[in-house]
């Protein structure tokens, strides 16, 4: 994809830094009332930025183009919100905002960014199974909008997820689970949708496994993350014997992958629009985002294990006492954390960002040795989805009183603009698992 030749990534997503610091605006400078006089200082303020050399270019691009604009500009002078009280309201129409704004963003992405991937890469008898997503008509999610790109080309989609699901295509079969991040419940839920997959599966079929569950706030939402995927690999080794009736070759599993979990020192990148070259902040390892790197790193470790282990041979000779050993670190790790997500350096007894950086490292050459039978949708930075928008909606009303001039819709457009500045569409990230 373009994002894997320009090297696309995400900036540090860090709720300790103001956006309006980093856009170089203070907190104490806005006059304005309404939510589109709000905008219109914000967008001033991206293409001063630019003016003057700071690097929020792909800001620029984006706000430049009409549809993306015409989203921001339509949200912003419909009626402000007055109620707090009416939640569901407020979050219905931050998720209609963002159903037009990925919209907007994947057709400039197809017209304006070049070598763009939009095809796909599938065996078309294969069967899917996605754990953590569900078919909607108006996707909101990376999730959801994979499952609708699945079922348009594969003739059968098992999705997996805490919601029921009715009106859906009838080559896509949902099952509603609710404690996959859970132990021990979860390891059972896992085993009882491949069984079924599996079951149902023609001989022939080669089976795609995607795991897209990740958590990023909440309540201990690390170690769910671990959870998640000790209980997914120790489902995939219980159901082996039917993966692998067909050869080794039957079944590949699809991690959906964050840039959060690239090397602390990995550069910013650069892509070509319009003949501009547009440098693209890097989203990496952090002090802010630290055990939440890890614990993405430590999925993808986990599965990688099983798959080992899975396969036997040379493989699990050569790789599988590492990976154990790097699990049992990382888990370690988190376990001692718990919800506290920075990284200390005076603390000794973890993992240090260095060694972090080199597990980081070291996933890349792992992931060659597995590539026929495991991928991560890499190159992923900031999306607008629901893990954005219930926070941000949420706190519209908290916050705008110091950051948004009382203005509870201009706080959410903040909190875009801001990110714009290396945001891609969620039909990209779907792309990125194909």
């Amino acid at each position: 994809s373009i994002i894997r030749q320009a090297g696309l990534k995400q900036t540090i997503n860090n709720d300790n830094i103001h956006p309006l610091h980093i856009l170089g605006l203070s907190t104490q400078q806005h006059t304005m009332a309404s939510a589109s006089a709000y905008l219109e200082k914000l967008i001033k303020s991206v293409g001063t930025d630019i003016d003057s050399g700071k690097p929020f270019k792909l800001s620029r691009s984006r706000l430049h183009y009409p549809a993306i604009l015409s989203c921001l500009k339509t949200f912003a002078s419909a009626p402000e919100w007055t109620n707090e009280d009416d939640k569901d309201q407020v979050l219905r129409e931050v998720h209609d905002l963002f159903i037009n704004l990925n919209k907007a963003m994947w057709e400039q992405e197809l017209q304006e960014w070049p070598n763009l991937k939009h095809g796909l890469d599938l065996e078309p008898n294969s069967t899917a199974v996605v754990f953590g997503g569900k078919y909607a008509s108006s996707p909101l999610s990376i999730p959801e909008t994979l499952v609708r790109i699945l079922a348009k080309k594969l003739p059968k989609v098992y999705t997996v997820s805490r919601s029921s699901v009715v009106g859906i295509p009838s080559n896509v079969i949902h099952i509603k689970k609710a404690k996959l991040d859970e132990d021990p419940q979860g390891f059972d839920e896992f085993v009882s949708v491949l069984e079924q997959a599996l079951e149902a599966n023609e001989s022939s079929s080669k089976m795609l496994i995607y795991f897209t569950l990740g958590q990023h706030k909440g309540h201990n939402p690390f170690i769910r993350n671990i959870v998640a995927a000790t209980n997914f690999a120790g489902a995939l080794k219980k159901v082996s014997p039917e993966l692998l009736k067909t050869g080794s070759s039957s079944f590949g599993v699809i991690l959906t992958g964050t840039d959060a979990t690239l090397p602390s020192t990995q550069p910013d990148s650069t892509i070509a629009i319009n003949g501009e070259a547009i440098t693209v902040p890097t989203y990496k390892i952090s002090i802010y985002n630290f055990v939440y790197a890890m614990s993405k790193l430590c999925q993808f470790y986990i599965v990688a294990d099983a798959i080992v282990d899975i396969l036997q041979g040379d493989l699990k000779k050569e790789l599988s006492k590492e990976l154990k050993d790097t699990i049992q670190k990382m888990k370690n790790h988190i376990m001692t954390v718990g919800e506290d997500g920075v990284y200390h350096e005076e603390d000794e007894s973890g993992i240090s960002m260095e060694e972090l950086d080199l597990i980081s490292k070291r996933s890349d050459k792992i992931l060659q040795m597995l590539e026929s039978h495991l991928k991560v949708a890499a190159n992923i930075s900031i999306c607008y989805t629901p893990l954005h928008a219930r926070p941000w909606s949420e706190m519209a009303f908290v916050k705008c009183e110091k950051e948004s001039d009382g203005s509870p819709k201009a706080y959410v457009l903040q909190q875009i603009v801001w990110r714009l500045k290396n945001a891609i569409s969620n039909e990209q990230a779907a792309h990125a698992h194909f």
